[in-house]
């Protein structure tokens, strides 16, 4: 299955697949956001795709910001900062523990052509204790 790099910050995509030569599938824009269920932006995460800015909002491409990704089935986790902006340890996240893993995150999206908007809903972590 195809993943790709997600940044709101202009990261270059990982091209494990589509490999470094020259493009041959078309490319459809994808954005949206990471929320915990009551609608909280995500903060001081990766997601497998890539950065997550304090809104919570990524955009989803290949080889240049704005160029989106090909169609098919992705699916993503979701990896805790190990600092914030400051270099200072970071808080532990604010949602679910299952969705560090491809085999329990159950995030799966599929790009279709067009313009794409996911909105990632996630629960949040368990309590401690």
């Amino acid at each position: 299955m195809r993943f790709a790099v997600l940044s709101v910050v202009g990261c270059v995509l990982a091209t494990m697949l589509w490999g470094c030569g020259p493009r041959h599938q078309p490319t459809y824009p994808v954005r949206g956001r990471v929320v915990l269920r009551d609608g909280t932006p995500v903060a001081g995460c990766l997601i497998a795709f890539e950065a997550v800015d304090k809104s919570g909002r990524f955009e989803l491409f290949t080889y240049r910001p704005g160029d989106g990704v090909p169609a098919g089935e992705y699916r993503a986790v979701l990896v805790p900062s190990i600092v914030d902006d400051h270099g200072k340890a970071s808080q532990a996240p604010p949602f679910h523990a299952r969705y560090r893993t491809y085999e329990t995150s159950g995030l799966k999206f599929t790009v279709q052509a067009g313009d794409n908007f996911f909105e990632i809903k996630l629960d949040r972590a368990e309590p401690k204790g």
